[in-house]
């Protein structure tokens, strides 16, 4: 008994030191609490309205990059962390960045436009009229040029047919190839067009 009181007891003890070293940031902290917490940042980066705070994590390579806390004018919107010294009280970095208003991705370039230059609303543009006449005339169907296809006659006396099907036997297209698919050479072909 005294030895589970005991366990019990260091376990708890072990675990409240644990939380105690495990620095937390919250969404919307600022840069000064941020940095109250997690210490002075190895590098910074900004760009766009968009702060990028770096802490080493012992990992860079293993973990893909140190740890980042990004802030969006200036308060905490999410986190990478992967250090067990710190931890992100807020939704995963890649759900918090979406969540963002004017949800424009971190660090992509949008031009603003310049006030002092006219800006171009629209362009007209003049069309020539078709160096050919094309003869379509709107509302009636364009006369027909050609007559419908009329059906050749069965050029059977000329080719051998198979007894059993009727169909035209077709010979291989050079003479002593044999062909591909022996099914393929009774399909009934029509001549071509005159």
């Amino acid at each position: 008994m005294a030895r589970t009181t005991f366990g019990a007891l260091l376990a708890l003890l072990l675990g409240a030191g644990a939380a105690e070293a495990q620095a937390t940031i919250r969404p919307g902290m600022t840069r000064a609490e941020v940095e109250a917490a997690f210490g002075q940042p190895a590098a910074v980066r900004t760009a766009d309205g968009w702060t990028y705070l770096y802490y080493p994590n012992g990992c860079p390579r293993r973990c893909g990059s140190d740890d980042v806390v990004f802030l969006r004018d200036g308060r905490v919107v999410a986190a990478v962390l992967r250090s067990p010294r710190r931890r992100f009280a807020g939704p995963p970095a890649s759900l918090a960045l979406q969540q963002v208003p004017d949800a424009r991705t971190p660090g992509r370039f949008v031009p603003t436009p310049r006030r002092d230059v006219p800006m171009v609303r629209g362009v007209r543009v003049q069309q020539e009229p078709p160096a050919v006449n094309l003869g379509v005339i709107r509302g009636e169907p364009p006369p027909p040029d050609t007559a419908p296809p009329r059906r050749a006659a069965p050029d059977t006396a000329r080719r051998p047919t198979r007894p059993d099907t009727g169909r035209t036997v077709v010979a291989p297209e050079r003479a002593g190839t044999p062909a591909v698919n022996p099914r393929l050479d009774t399909v009934p072909r029509r001549p071509p067009p005159r």
